[in-house]
């Protein structure tokens, strides 16, 4: 709950209901959804289920944590700050996907495990080459 002199929170009611709502229906239309869209494109169907699974236990153990950790970091650091680590961590899953996600727009599953392949046995060969 926000606390400060002066400030009464009912006065702002319908633009904090509209703010809410205006997030939601973003998050849904845009970044919602794509996780659990890239699951069933990106994974091969021999490891599809295993695949699915571990992802989404990984991403409610993620939100989870999150939620735990959320009341410290606002305590510790305040609110501004861990909205500015939340954008940094936007910025970096922005970096990651433009980075290592390819585009599966019309292409078959076995298209999309051999450009994963590929850019397996590059990172393979890069990392024997450091060695």
């Amino acid at each position: 709950m926000i606390r400060r002199p002066g400030l009464v929170i009912a006065q702002y009611r319908f633009e904090l209901v509209n703010s809410g709502d205006a997030f939601i229906a973003s998050f849904a239309i845009g970044v919602g959804g794509t996780g659990w869209l890239l699951q069933g494109e990106v994974f091969p169907t021999e490891v599809r289920g295993t695949a699915a699974s571990t992802g989404t236990t990984v991403d409610w153990l993620a939100n989870f944590a999150l939620i735990e950790v959320f009341p410290i970091w606002q305590t510790g650091i305040g609110l501004g700050w861990v909205l500015v680590c939340f954008a940094a961590l936007c910025i970096m899953a922005i970096a990651f996907v433009y980075r290592f996600v390819p585009e599966t727009k019309g292409r078959s599953v076995e298209e999309i495990t051999r450009i994963f392949e590929r850019e397996a046995e590059k990172g393979a060969s890069a990392a024997a080459d450091a060695a």
